[in-house]
C-alpha cells in the first residue's frame, strides 16, 4: 500500500513557516493599525491647530506698524492687561463698528463723529450695523464721498428678548443696543463706538490689550467706547450677567451690573480707563465754554441728545447743529467739529 503523505507532513517546515508568516503579519498589522491611528489622531491635530491658526492671524493693513499680524488667542487666561502685549502686538483687529438701528437720516453730529473716526484713528475700514437699507441725506453724502475712507454695511434685526426674557418697551431700543454691541465684539473683535463719540487721537495704543472701555473712579464702566478682542473673556460674562435682566433700569445691566458682579471681582479683566476715553459727564466742557485741554482726550462722549435739559440756555439760538451755524459757535464743541468737516 502506498501511503500519500499530506502536504503539511510533506513539508513540516513549510507549516512552520506559515504559521510564522501568519503570527507575523498580525503582529504588524496590529502595529500599523496602532501606527495609523496615531497618525490619524496627529493629522487631526495638526489639521485643528492649522485651522485655529488660519483663523486666528489676519493680516493687519493701514497704521499697524507694530506687526504683521494681529494674534487672537484662543485663551487670555494669565494675560496681563496693566501692560498688554509685551512687543506691542496688536490683539484688537482695526475695525470700528457703530451700530444704528431704525436710523436712515444721517444728522450733522452723527457725520461730524464718523469723520473724527476716520481722520483722527484711521480704521482699516467702517463697519455700520443697520437694520436699514442705506443712509441718507446730505450729511451721509459727506460721509461716503469722504478721500479713502472704507466702509461696509452689515445687517442686524433689533432683538426682542435676551435669554428669553422680553426687553423694556421703554427702553427696547436701548436695552437691544447694549446688548447687540456685545454681539458684534464677540464676532469680530474691533472698536466699538457710540453714535456721538468724537475720537480725539489714534487709538491704536489701546488695541494691545485684550479689552479696554472707559471706567472712571467710584463708576460704573462706560459702554459708549469699548476696544475689544473677539475672544475677550470680560465680553462672554457680561452678555452672561443678562440672564437677570432688569427690564425698568435704564443703565444697570448695560453698566453698573457688570461693574459690580463682574469688574469688582476680576478687574484684570480690562485695561481700565480713567477720564481720558471721555464717557464722564462733559455737557459744561463742550456746551458753555473753551475748553482748552480737549485735545488730551483720547475720546469724548458728546451727550448729544441731553443737551435738551443739560443745556437749556443756549438751544434757543442753537437747538441743532449744522455746517452754517457751527461757523460761530464759540464753544469747544464748535472748534471739534469744525476742524473734522472741514470748515474754516
Amino acid at each position: 500500500m502506498v501511503l500519500t503523505a499530506t502536504e503539511d507532513e510533506a513539508y513540516p517546515d513549510k507549516q512552520i513557516d506559515t504559521e510564522l508568516c501568519v503570527s507575523f503579519c498580525f503582529r504588524v498589522t496590529a502595529k500599523s493599525l496602532r501606527l495609523l491611528t496615531a497618525l490619524c489622531a496627529v493629522s487631526v491635530t495638526l489639521l485643528a491647530l492649522w485651522h485655529i491658526r488660519a483663523e486666528i492671524l489676519h493680516p493687519v493693513t493701514g497704521t499697524n506698524t507694530n506687526a504683521v499680524r494681529q494674534v487672537i488667542p484662543v485663551s487670555f487666561e494669565g494675560f496681563n492687561n496693566e501692560t498688554g502685549t509685551e512687543d506691542g502686538t496688536y490683539l484688537v483687529p482695526n475695525i470700528i463698528h457703530f451700530l444704528r438701528f431704525k436710523k436712515k437720516e444721517f444728522s450733522f453730529v452723527d457725520a461730524v463723529c464718523v469723520l473724527s473716526a476716520f481722520k483722527n484713528h484711521r480704521p482699516d475700514i467702517i463697519l455700520f450695523h443697520t437694520d436699514v437699507d442705506s443712509f441718507v441725506g446730505p450729511y451721509w453724502e459727506k460721509v461716503k464721498n469722504t478721500p479713502g475712507i472704507v466702509y461696509e454695511f452689515r445687517k442686524v434685526v433689533l432683538p426682542d428678548t435676551i435669554f428669553g426674557q422680553k426687553f423694556s418697551k421703554t427702553f427696547h431700543v436701548w436695552h437691544a443696543s447694549d446688548v447687540t454691541r456685545i454681539r458684534i465684539l464677540m464676532e469680530y473683535g474691533g472698536i466699538f463706538l457710540d453714535n456721538d463719540i468724537y475720537v480725539v487721537q489714534n487709538l491704536n495704543k489701546f488695541r494691545k490689550f485684550e479689552m479696554a472701555l472707559g471706567w472712571d473712579d467710584n463708576q460704573c464702566i462706560g459702554t459708549q467706547v469699548l476696544i475689544a478682542n473677539k475672544n475677550a473673556r470680560f465680553l462672554r460674562l457680561w452678555l452672561e450677567s443678562y440672564r437677570q435682566y432688569y427690564p425698568d433700569e435704564w443703565y444697570y445691566n448695560a453698566g453698573c451690573k457688570p461693574t459690580e458682579e463682574v469688574l469688582y471681582k476680576r478687574p484684570e479683566l480690562v485695561h481700565r480707563v480713567k477720564l481720558l476715553f471721555g464717557v464722564q459727564m462733559l455737557v459744561s466742557n463742550l456746551y458753555k465754554k473753551m475748553w482748552k485741554e480737549w485735545r488730551q482726550q483720547y475720546t469724548i462722549h458728546l451727550l448729544i441728545r441731553h443737551r435738551s435739559y443739560l443745556d437749556k440756555e443756549h438751544l434757543q439760538k442753537w437747538r441743532y447743529f449744522n455746517e452754517t451755524n457751527i461757523k460761530d459757535y464759540p464753544m469747544t464743541f464748535g472748534e471739534m467739529a469744525r476742524e473734522v468737516y472741514g470748515i474754516s
